[in-house]
């Protein structure tokens, strides 16, 4: 602001603003303002530096491209171990839960990569998109785990009715009217930025 200042003033002002804008360029140099007194002056603007982080991702979206999942994986897994406060910490681990579930086809291991999205980043975009995918597991789980009652009696009924009603032999038994259709499988994810959408259907709402 003071070298805009010194800039408008009439009587003078120019030497004073163009020294301010050359302080500005040496104390902060990687600062949006030094890149406007840089225009200013008349002097090239700096050259951007590639992110590190950028690359390992963009390296890593290089090797889904090609099938490389496992390598690709890795280096998604490694830019959340080197910096997981960066931004692109959650982008990366929705990438490898992406890769394990459609290109390696690894669904359990996709679903560990979810619940850990969803617990590290969980007011993130990827983490939203993945909430229902990790609802849903937790909610197998739960079921799985939970104590389960039988009455011996109804078993032994039940036994005795898939006796009477089993279908004979060299025929396939046929489900009862009435009975639901299996639960559609869940909605596809969308994929990684820089990944195009995988030709295969299998999901792990199927698994």
């Amino acid at each position: 602001m003071l070298a805009q200042i010194e800039g408008a003033d009439s009587l003078g002002g120019k030497t004073t603003s163009d020294s301010i804008a050359r302080e500005i360029i040496k104390r902060f140099p990687d600062s949006p303002f030094a890149e406007e007194s840089k225009r200013q002056l008349g002097l090239p603007p700096s050259a951007r530096r590639m992110d590190p982080l950028e690359n390992c991702y963009q390296s890593a979206t290089l090797l889904l491209q090609k099938g490389k999942s496992s390598a690709a994986i890795d280096s998604f897994q490694s830019i959340v171990r080197r910096s997981p406060s960066s931004v692109l910490a959650p982008r990366a681990l929705y990438a490898a839960g992406w890769a394990y579930e459609y290109q390696a086809a690894r669904f359990d291991s996709a679903a560990a990569v979810y619940e850990r999205l969803v617990t590290l980043y969980p007011n993130s975009l990827y983490a939203q998109r993945v909430q229902p995918r990790v609802t849903e597991i937790r909610n197998a789980r739960q079921a799985a785990l939970a104590p389960k009652t039988v009455d011996s009696t109804a078993v032994e009924q039940g036994v005795k009715q898939d006796a009477e009603h089993s279908a004979p032999p060299g025929e396939t038994q046929q489900p009862p009217p009435g009975d639901k259709k299996p639960a559609a499988p869940a909605e596809k994810l969308p994929p990684p930025p820089g990944e195009k959408p995988p030709p295969a259907e299998e999901q792990l709402g199927k698994h």
